[in-house]
């Protein structure tokens, strides 16, 4: 079992501790003294789990980095044996068996790193109960209705309410000190409260810190196989399907390194 899965039970295990104590209490079979002596090591209980668990986050965010550091080295490296192979510096054979150690090695780590960012993902999916959770407000006394229990459900609600929301919320410091005192990640909540963007742009900016940035679709060249990444995007009105829906199509524009073909891409689809 993984410290991961170990650090689970056990919160569970404290959680359900402390929902037993606020049941008898409630319920009279316990006096407020009594509860206020137990629940105090409870408490200490889970903030010493939530603190291994964000110490072990901050450990699997910097492998993260370092896995992306070696396939962008691999990547520079790969780009200039194909310019070299471009301009004729070097041989068929060779250039064949370089590729096929690059592109291995580069794939490899990339579902090393989805693996990494799958076990961080879970560590970060810390459900807390609805008082604790982070509520969203326009302004002051003008609730949204919104409350995020989780930072995976944190980053859905972001994707969502209104961009005066994010603003007023940012402004006064309060996405920073829930992800601190609540979540119990100081790193990111560091990250947070340095960002300095305005409009869409924050909302984008909040998400990209949180998930990491989105990684633009990579695609075969169709000439010669070499996966080739776009050199831009941008969205469209595509035919109705057969149904009859409108879609918006995601299109991508390649430029192959290694033999110059270009060529395009439908990356996504989604109904208007």
């Amino acid at each position: 079992m993984g410290r991961p899965d170990f650090l689970e039970m056990e919160l569970e295990k404290a959680e359900r501790q402390r929902r037993a104590l606020r049941d008898l209490l409630e319920a009279g079979k316990i006096s407020q003294v009594t509860y206020d002596q137990v629940a105090g090591g409870v408490e200490k209980e889970i903030a010493e789990i939530e603190r291994r668990r964000a110490l072990l986050a901050d450990e699997t965010a910097l492998k993260m980095d370092e896995v992306r550091g070696l396939i962008e080295s691999l990547e520079r490296q790969f780009a200039d044996i194909q310019v070299s192979h471009s301009a004729g510096e070097m041989e068929e054979d060779r250039f064949q068996r370089e590729k096929e150690i690059y592109t291995s090695g580069i794939k490899s780590l990339r579902m090393r790193l989805a693996d990494i960012g799958n076990a961080l993902k879970e560590l970060r999916r810390k459900m807390v109960e609805p008082e604790r959770g982070f509520h969203f407000y326009e302004d002051v006394g003008k609730s949204l209705g919104q409350v995020a229990l989780s930072l995976e459900d944190f980053v859905e609600k972001v994707e969502r309410v209104p961009i005066a929301s994010i603003e007023f919320h940012q402004q006064r410091g309060d996405f920073a000190n829930w992800i601190r005192d609540v979540i119990m990640d100081h790193p990111l909540a560091d990250a947070i409260e340095g960002l300095k963007e305005h409009g869409e742009e924050l909302r984008k900016k909040i998400i990209e810190t949180i998930e990491g940035p989105e990684k633009p679709a990579q695609a075969q060249c169709p000439a010669c196989g070499t996966d080739v990444s776009p050199t831009k995007t941008w969205k469209m009105a595509g035919k109705p399907s057969r149904t009859g829906e409108k879609l918006w199509l995601t299109i991508g524009y390649y430029k192959c390194p290694n033999c110059n073909k270009s060529f395009r891409q439908v990356l996504a689809k989604e109904k208007i």
